[in-house]
């Protein structure tokens, strides 16, 4: 009579108490990483292989910090000499210019043409901007002529980029600085004549049932609605 488990291994006799082999679990990426790792952490000190990770976080603590230690990081992204027009839409400017990743500073606020030359070249000395955002709402009476004006404006700028706000109706300035990389923004086209308090929504307002929004106010003043505009077309030219 044959015993329990003659009939070979692989049979009903097979002997219950021989331990069977578990199949080996597939290895995934992630075990895959974790164990590279830990071979790495626990292998022997190696010069070479030190040394270079030693280099290279030097190197990257180098890349990160050079403009600091070079001054490059003083400079300011974009400077607004801007007159009360553009200064009443301040706040969503300056914010629009945050979101798309620039630094911006405002130079004091001026009232005519006269007052550009020097106001930029002041803060281009003082802030070192890659683009220089200027409105000015009259000419002045300095004695100089419209386009000396521009010229001299564009010369204080140096090798920033110049982007002009005009007033409406203002035909002068773009006809003598729509050449030479300055940008000209013109927004009567969102904002309308100077009389005009109200203009048809655009996709961004929360619009009234009357499909009219107020771009202005009764003194002529920028609504939230007006600024935006404004900011918008402005912070679009800088790009």
């Amino acid at each position: 009579m044959c015993s329990p488990g003659s009939y070979g291994s692989g049979g009903a006799g097979e002997d219950e108490h021989e331990p069977r082999r578990a199949a080996r679990p597939r290895r995934g990426y992630r075990s895959s990483i974790v164990s590279w790792w830990s071979r790495f952490a626990d292998s022997r000190w190696h010069p070479i292989r030190d040394v270079a990770i030693v280099v290279a976080a030097l190197l990257a603590i180098g890349w990160w910090w050079w403009p600091t230690f070079s001054g490059q990081a003083s400079g300011t992204d974009v400077v607004i000499v801007g007159d009360p027009f553009l200064a009443s839409a301040e706040q969503e400017l300056t914010r629009r210019i945050h979101e798309d990743g620039f630094s911006v500073a405002w130079a004091p606020t001026i009232a005519t043409w006269c007052d550009v030359p020097d106001a930029i070249r002041a803060a281009v000395a003082a802030d070192e901007p890659s683009r220089v955002i200027v409105s000015a709402v009259e000419e002045g009476t300095c004695g100089i002529a419209p386009e000396d004006l521009r010229a001299a404006a564009a010369e204080a700028a140096g090798s920033a980029r110049i982007v002009v706000v005009v007033q409406p109706g203002d035909v002068t300035t773009p006809s003598y600085l729509s050449g030479g990389g300055t940008v000209v923004v013109d927004p009567a086209r969102l904002l309308g004549a100077p009389e005009t308090l109200e203009q048809p929504c655009l996709w961004w307002d929360t619009c009234p049932p009357s499909g009219q929004i107020a771009v202005r106010d009764e003194t002529g003043g920028l609504t939230l609605a007006g600024a935006t505009r404004v900011a918008r077309m402005t912070t679009t030219a800088l790009r």
